[in-house]
């Protein structure tokens, strides 16, 4: 294909990207990790000593990812925190890791049919790019700010996949290592580059056992700062999941209930591509999961037999064996092997591990097209047309899932009215509306369905503080910290209710134990301030306020009450009335 061609093919695949997704330039932060990442963390925003040291150490939700908050931080210093940046920025990643794939599907596709006319080789390598970038499964990693991770690693994941197929292994390994900087989740990629050797590259044969001979060990060698790298960041994300408690250990979870979780997470993704509906921003694990359900015995079933049917086409269509190998080493880490949290399955997960599938669909199109005519390829290419349009509707669906807090809530709801996870975050969206009672009636639902949801009580809490019910929130306060005694939040609100009623000491060993729980918990800090400037303690209320600004210079009680306390010195009756209340911060 002409250079003027290919120029209208990547205009075409960007187009499309940007349509299929628009609605995400309409979208706002949400209450799922967003507010914790982004709204209520100051470390990231801006480019100092302090703050890169602070994105090339921290684990930070459990993840190591420097590359992806570095580019947070350019967002903020161009944005602010107007979101439709944020969301421009990880359409334009997309897109260009969209992009990137179209090359990098070319090189494949002519690697296994070289005797395909070029022309379509790259129609179809175009249709394997359009079919990753518009389908709806990258609604989530796309249109989610916090999963900016996605699409900033993929397009490094995808930038070293084109270079390993250019024979380019320095500028490859170098990509590899800034995508693992982004997100880790690719680590199994070198596992890729082994089977991709074998077919359609052909520099292995299909006989492992010939692998060590003289002439191949260079093809394995030269994985070997892959592995380097792969070892290094799986073993900081591992070690980030671990240290937020976000891996489930094996007493909870065993080796049983993990296979079953795999094996759905084995059919979940390739029946998600090829029928694409009832797709969710939250798959719960359903109560009884321990127990072998019909679900788990029909996802064996479909791994079994489409593992048994590629094997038996292996030599016929030898694409299809090698494509879902390399789907089973990308999405082996996030199957459930190492379960996290309260998730069965995510889109996200698909970002990557299902690009096998789009150059399989790109692959059976030039297969097709290689049987037919000039008439019948271009009859060919209306249906491809159809079809990606058609993703491309879903897309947009799909987008507009996830436009707010409450659209993202809604949704889970419709399809699982039994999350409490979903009614606790619809009660969140409520009550940033201002309506405290109607978050009440979800937040009460969440905890109908799980009693032992601390932070339900926590933010059911707040809920009946905004209605003035300050007895019965300091209940749920208190129930949120007998269930978690970590919620520093409930500490906080807690110290709140204690403060309104006067009972100040209380109040402040609540302040206290919430700064313990988070250093950088600011409204606890200038609480407690005000409590010892009540008592005269200017020294280290002014000590407190300076810490509060030191975490969020822009926190607008920490500084009004210092610039006070810096020009009276007068007593505790003197001090601003009503300062016990510096904020009041709704639990995420």
């Amino acid at each position: 294909m002409s250079r003027r061609a290919n120029l209208a093919v990547v205009s075409l695949i960007c187009a499309a990207t940007f349509a299929a997704f628009w609605p995400a330039l309409r979208a706002g932060f949400v209450n799922w990790d967003d507010a914790a990442n982004l709204l209520a963390n100051f470390h990231y925003r801006g480019l100092g000593p302090e703050q890169l040291k602070w994105m090339l150490t921290t684990t930070f939700g459990g993840c190591y990812q420097p590359l992806s908050w570095l580019s947070y931080s350019l967002d903020y210093a161009i944005w602010g925190l107007n979101p439709l940046g944020f969301h421009l920025t990880n359409l334009v990643l997309h897109a260009i890791g969209a992009v990137l794939f179209y090359f990098a599907a070319a090189r494949l596709l002519r690697a296994g049919a070289p005797e395909a006319e070029a022309d379509r080789v790259s129609w179809a390598a175009a249709f394997a790019a359009l079919f990753f970038a518009v389908h709806p499964l990258r609604a989530e990693s796309v249109v989610w700010i916090t999963e900016r991770r996605d699409v900033l690693s993929g397009v490094f994941y995808l930038a070293c996949l084109l270079f390993y197929l250019r024979r380019q292994l320095k500028a490859s390994l170098a990509c590899f290592a800034l995508a693992l900087s982004a997100k880790a989740s690719g680590a199994a990629l070198p596992a890729a580059f082994l089977i991709l050797d074998v077919y359609p590259l052909r520099r292995l044969s299909a006989d492992a056992r010939g692998w060590l001979a003289p002439e191949r060990r260079p093809v394995l060698l030269e994985k070997i700062p892959f592995l380097f790298f792969a070892v290094v960041f799986g073993a900081a994300a591992f070690a980030g999941q671990r240290a937020a408690g976000a891996l489930i250990p094996l007493a909870r979870a065993g080796f049983a209930q993990r296979l079953r979780q795999a094996l759905i997470g084995l059919a979940f993704y390739p029946v998600k591509t090829f029928a694409p509906i009832h797709l969710s921003p939250f798959y719960e694990v359903p109560p009884g999961f321990g127990v072998p359900s019909a679900e788990v015995w029909t996802a064996g079933a479909f791994v079994l037999i489409l593992s048994a049917v590629f094997w038996i086409l292996r030599k016929k269509w030898p694409a299809a064996l090698a494509a879902w190998i390399c789907y089973i080493a990308l999405i082996a880490p996030l199957s459930g092997i190492f379960p996290l949290g309260r998730e069965l399955a995510a889109d996200r997960y698909s970002y990557l591990s299902c690009l096998p599938w789009a150059v399989l669909a790109g692959a059976a199109m030039l297969a097709v097209s290689n049987r037919l005519g000039r008439a019948g390829q271009k009859i060919l290419i209306v249906c491809a047309a159809a079809f990606v349009c058609g993703l491309g509707v879903l897309s947009w669906r799909q987008s507009e899932v996830w436009r707010s807090s409450k659209t993202l809530w809604d949704r889970v709801i419709a399809l699982n009215p039994r999350s409490d996870v979903a009614r606790d975050g619809l009660g969140l969206a409520l009550a940033a509306e201002g309506k405290p009672a109607l978050a009440t009636v979800q937040y009460e639902a969440a905890l109908t369905i799980n009693p032992g949801y601390a932070k339900a009580h926590n933010n059911l809490g707040d809920a009946l503080a905004a209605q003035g019910q300050t007895a019965r929130a300091a209940t749920e306060y208190r129930g949120a910290i007998r269930l978690d005694p970590d919620l520093a939040q409930a500490h906080y609100n807690l110290g709140l209710a204690l403060a309104g009623e006067g009972r100040y000491p209380e109040a402040e060993a609540e302040y206290e134990r919430a700064i313990a729980l988070a250093p950088d918990f600011a409204p606890a800090r200038v609480n407690l301030g005000n409590l010892w400037a009540r008592q005269g303690k200017f020294t280290a209320a002014e000590a407190q306020y300076k810490r509060a600004l030191a975490v969020d210079p822009g926190f607008a009680p920490a500084r009004g009450n210092l610039l006070y306390l810096r020009r009276k010195t007068a007593g505790p009756s003197h001090f601003p009335k009503g300062a016990t209340s510096a904020s009041r911060k709704t639990g995420f």
